[in-house]
Formats: C-alpha cells, structure tokens, sequence
C-alpha cells in the first residue's frame, strides 16, 4: 500500500470558529444517486463520509467519519463538534458546490444560522463572466493560478486499491483521503479573494449578495420537494395507454398497417401506413425516411393526425410519467434547482447562463403546459398536491419581461416611453400586447374593433402588435418579424457601396441566387416583405421606443462588451478575433431576461424570509403549499413590491402578480 503520513486530528485540538471570519466547508459523501444519474442523493441512500473546514488565516482540518476502509474518528463527537460550530457561526461559509453542503449538514443535524452567508465560488465565476467553457473547481483554480485540489495521494491509493477515485473515495482509508480534503478547503478561500476583487472592480456587489442568499433558499425548497398522487399518476398512465392503442387501431383500419405499441417514434414502423394513404416522404442522409412534427402536422389526413395524438400521449406516459417513477422519493420529488451555468460531478457544464434557474432530476420546469396543452396539461398538473390541509398557491408575474422592456426605455427617456409607462402606473392590470395595439392603431380604432369584431379584426392587429414588440425585444430581423405575423417575405441581393449601392428583389431565394450568380457581385439574403415591412414600419412608427431601446442595447454591447440588468448583473458578448462583439443584437433580450431573473431571485428569497413554504420556481412564477386564500395573496404581493426597495432608482413601471389557488397544481383557479 502507499505510504501517507496524514492523520486525523485529535479531537481536543480542534479550534473555536468564533472569532473567524470566514470558513470554508465541504463534505465527502458516499453518494450512488450521483452515479445513478438522479441527482444528489441526499434524500435517498447518499451519506457523508467525512467533513473538510478551513479557518481563513488559520488552521485546516480533515475529518473521517465514516470510511468503509477505516482511520475515523468518532462519529457522533464529531459532529457534535460541527454542529456546535456551524449553530454559533453567523459570518461567511465558503466552498465550491456550496448546495451540496448545506444538504448533506442538514442530515448530520447541522442548523445552518440564519444570519449566515453562503460564498461559493462557482457562483461567484459565471456571475463575473458567464461564458466560460468550465466552471468545475479544477478550471476555476486555473483562472486564477492556484491549485484547486492535491489529488497525489489520493489517486495513488486509489490505484492500488483498484478504486475510481472520486466515486470509491469512501471506501479508503480515511489517511489517503486528508490532504485531498484540506486542500479542497483551503484553494476556494485563496480563489474568493482574487473573485471578489473583481467583483468590487466591475460594481457587481449587489448582484453577489444576492446570488449568495439563494443558495441556502434553494436547498430549502428541493428538500420539501412536492407531493405526488400517484393514484392520479397511475389513472393518467392508463388513459395514455388506451388513447395510444385507440390511435393504432385507428391507423390500421385506415390503412391496414399494424403499428407496434409503443413504436410511434421509429420512421421504419410509420413510414408504411403513410405510404399507404399515399404520402411522399423525406429521406435522410441514410436514405431512412424522415417523419417530424412538420411533416405530419402538414397534412390533415386522419392517419397522420393519429400519429400525432399517439406520439403525444406516448410521451405523456413514457417521459413525463416514467420521470416521476424514477426520481421519487416516497411519495415526493425533490428536484434540483440551478441557479446559475456551473459544472456537475462530471465537469460537464449545467444550468443556464443569464441569471435565470434551471431545474433537473427531474425537470419541473418543463412539463405539459396549459397554454400549449389543455387536455393534458390540466390533468396532467393534478398530480402534483399541496402539503396535508393547504392549498396548492401559484404566484405567477405578470408579463414580466415586457414590463421591464418599457421600465428601461423610460428611464432613458425614448419617445412614448413614458406615456405607455403612465398607462401602466394608472392601470397596474394593462395588458402589454392590447397597449402595444392602442399605441400603434389608436383607443378608438382599437375600442371598435373590440366592441364589433373581437374574434376578427382585434385579434388580428393585436397578434400583429404582439408578435413585432417580443420580435424585437429578441433581436429579430425583418424577415423573421415577417413570419411571425403570417406575412411573406421576399430575398435581396445586395451589391455595391455608398452611393452605388443597390439592391434587387425576388420572390424565391433561387431567383435570389441565380440572379447573383449572373453578376458575380453581392450578397443574397432573406428580407421581410412588402406588406409585411409596410407593418413594421407602422409600429415603429407608432411605437418607437422598442427598436429604439433594442438598437441603444445593441450598441452598449458593440461598444464595451457587456450589459447590465436591473440588479448589476453583468452579461457578456464573447470577442472575436477582430476585436468586436458576437450575438450583440441579443443585448436587449438578455437585458430583460437577465432582470426578470434578478426579480424573481429577489422573491423567492423574501419569500423564504417571510416563511412562506414555497417548493417550485417555474419560468415567471412561484408555487407552494399554503394554509389560505389570504397566506397565497400575501405571498404574491412579497413578490410584487420586493424590487421596490432593492432597486436604488425610479421604477417607472408596477408590477403586477397573478395569484391562483386550488387543491392542486392542475385545478388552480385565480384570486382576486
């Protein structure tokens, strides 16, 4: 065996945190869950092994308490050291993956104090820069020229003992296992301080104190979880199978084909029955046929539909319902909630950039919607329940992001800015979208066609008005501004400079191409068409302060390679080799992204202040369990006010939060 000279310390040497100002944490666990692919296992069979903490300035210990392959200290003293220690601690913890941590403390007993700050270093990497390819502790270190781990013992004890040295760490001896541990301490305090100096030099202050206070909020809110009825689970799973056979028998009558059950998403077992209704399909590379939503969506056959309703109800039961089987834990789900582009167990990168959270394991995020989706989705959401005698308590803004596109273009003051922004302050209830088509066709126009023709004419020039605001505020061009409204678009060539610059239409891009081939000069590209540009002249017209504000974002972006949201955060544009700025028409968009992000972050942790059970954050909302009607409208105007007092300058647009209720998350019905 390899020679180690560590060795645990002797309990009595252990210091007092305190007077410390920072210590850094950070657990070793036997976790199969991970290996598993289901996430921590925390919760499941996952279990710690050992305890790592680092006094900034002073001394760093290791200690085993649970190696299968022994040099542990006693078990219960040591964690009545710690949790002594951590009770008493209100400064500054600091780790790498701090989540983890605090999960796994809490079931050795830990009571993390509520006064208490959580410092994570691979929150703090994508918070300064967000588009790294790593953020895994190894690639952190890098950055800053320090060395994350000492794995030297560690991998050689791992060899000998024929282990993989990160999921067999348990099994060790705990002696092999000590140095790998201080060190994984000691390296996220020294990689803090070159962080935060950033952090100071680039005004993201703010924005960190936040960020550090979601992290215990998140923790909190998987490790409620949420309730499932799986009686309701396993009627839905039924019905899926049986409307999944009644499209298959459907196509067989039709056509004389049999399609196996369960086989709607292989082209070889579909392609026969559309051949026999006389469909001519795609190929690809292969020469296999090609069968897509597109395609079967195309036709209004009753073969092709049938495929469809079977692949639907097929997913129903074989994605959405076999997740809920495979990561529950008795009678709950415990998902993880990511709250910001960080790097897994693996090292591969997670979550998502912006600022916005990210579920997993499973994703709660993503499931059958409403708005896309009744027949399902409603019955569907019915198998997520409250806690025993609570309601289920949805808290949903609303139009977030386009109340934030008008907040910004008002504080710079672009034209009829503030005027949409008083509507909004006179009527904190004003639906973007209808004041976008009062703005561009006029009240009394808009009044007439609501008042004669709500299902005609309204509904037309509002989804024309809709589709063009959040087209720009995505940073769409003209031809996709174009498609969005129904309209067609038509291809350019483009040839010349300055003066003589011209440009040719064509109804195809082939007539496109063959014409540029013909000159042997410009450049072809899809433009919006005539009418289509006749309708997008009008709103800009009419409504300018959204391409303004869109071309204003843009050229922050071009100009210094970033943007800020409301609460600091800073986005960034990647730079190319010639020194400008990738993507920077997306400016805009990541601006109130990011923001919303900002809000909702701010929410859900004066909600968790005000001691409200919340246990999902879905895209603009919050849902928990809650014991009134009164206790989920409270919560909905915590989340409501709470940028008011954070945001240090005018807000010139309310925000307005949509409360609903019921006995689960599919029968939630709305509140005044």
């Amino acid at each position: 065996m390899p020679e180690a000279e560590w060795r645990p310390p002797s309990l009595s040497d252990l210091p007092s945190w305190k007077d410390a100002k920072r210590i850094a944490i950070d657990a070793e666990t036997r976790d199969p869950s991970i290996g598993a692919k289901l996430g921590p296992g925390s919760l499941r069979d996952g279990y710690t092994v050992g305890w790592s903490f680092a006094i900034e300035g002073g001394p760093r210990h290791y200690l085993p308490i649970r190696h299968e392959g022994g040099d542990n200290l006693d078990c219960e003293m040591v964690l009545r050291y710690l949790r002594e220690q951590i009770k008493g601690f209100d400064r500054e913890f600091v780790g790498a993956n701090l989540a983890y941590d605090i999960d796994y403390g809490y079931n050795d007993g830990f009571e993390w104090n509520q006064d208490a700050k959580f410092r994570d270093i691979q929150i703090a990497d994508p918070l300064i820069y967000e588009l790294h390819r790593s953020y895994s502790l190894d690639a952190i270190g890098k950055r800053y020229g320090i060395e994350a781990k000492d794995e030297s013992t560690l991998l050689e004890a791992a060899r000998a003992f024929g282990l993989d040295p990160k999921k067999g760490l348990w099994r060790l001896p705990g002696r092999y296992v000590g140095k790998y541990g201080e060190q994984d301490v000691a390296s996220p305090l020294e990689i803090l301080k070159r962080q935060e100096e950033i952090i100071e030099r680039d005004g993201l202050q703010q924005i960190w104190e936040l960020e550090s206070r979601v992290i215990p909020v998140l923790v909190r809110m998987r490790r409620r979880g949420v309730r499932i009825d799986f009686d309701k689970l396993e009627r839905i799973e039924k019905w899926a199978e049986s409307e999944e056979r009644k499209a298959l028998d459907l196509i067989k009558r039709e056509t004389g084909v049999q399609i196996g059950f369960g086989e709607v998403w292989k082209p070889g077992a579909l392609a026969p029955a559309l051949e026999a209704i006389g469909m001519r399909l795609p190929k690809t590379a292969t020469g296999a046929p090609s069968i897509d939503r597109d395609l079967l969506g195309g036709s209004d056959h009753v073969v092709p539909q049938a495929i469809l309703r079977a692949r639907k109800v097929n997913k129903l039961r074989t994605t959405f319902a076999a997740s809920i089987r495979k990561y529950a834990v008795g009678e709950r789900l415990h998902c993880s909630f990511r709250q910001m582009a960080m790097s897994d167990s693996s090292g591969d990168t997670v979550g998502v950039r912006f600022g916005r959270l990210s579920a997993a394991d499973p994703n709660l995020q993503q499931q059958p919607s409403p708005d896309r989706d009744p027949e399902i989705a409603g019955e569907w959401r019915k198998i997520f329940i409250p806690e025993e005698d609570a309601l289920w308590g949805c808290n949903d803004y609303s139009q977030q992001e386009p109340r934030w596109t008008t907040h910004f273009a008002a504080v710079l003051d672009l034209p009829r800015a503030r005027e949409a922004a008083l509507r909004y302050q006179n009527d904190p209830s004003t639906d973007n979208h209808d004041m976008m088509t009062r703005l561009v066709y006029g009240d009394k126009q808009v009044d007439e066609w609501f008042k004669n023709d709500p299902k005609g004419a309204y509904k037309v020039h509002r989804g024309y008005s809709k589709n063009i605001f959040l087209g720009l505020c995505y940073g769409e061009g003209g031809a996709k501004l174009c498609r969005d409204i129904g309209k067609p678009t038509r291809w350019a060539v483009t040839y010349g400079w300055g003066k003589d610059r011209r440009m040719e239409f064509f109804e195809t891009q082939r007539e496109a191409m063959s014409y540029r081939m013909e000159i042997q000069k410009g450049f072809v590209r899809e433009m919006a068409g005539e009418e289509g540009q006749e309708i997008l002249d009008n709103f800009d017209s009419e409504v300018p302060y959204v391409r303004e504000l869109a071309k204003a974002a843009t050229e922050r972006a071009k100009a210094i390679g970033f943007v800020k949201t409301i609460l600091g955060r800073r986005l960034n544009f990647e730079r190319r080799e010639d020194g400008s700025y990738d993507f920077t028409h997306k400016a805009l968009n990541r601006v109130i992204q990011g923001s919303s992000a900002d809000q909702t972050k701010l929410a859900i942790c004066e909600l968790d202040r005000a001691g409200h059970f919340i246990q999902l954050q879905v895209h603009d909302d919050t849902n928990g369990s809650y014991s009134t009607v009164a206790e989920a409208k409270e919560a909905g105007n915590i989340m409501r006010d709470c940028i008011i007092d954070a945001y240090p300058g005018k807000l010139w647009v309310p925000f307005r939060v949509d409360t609903e209720v019921g006995p689960s998350w599919g029968e939630i019905k709305s509140v005044e």
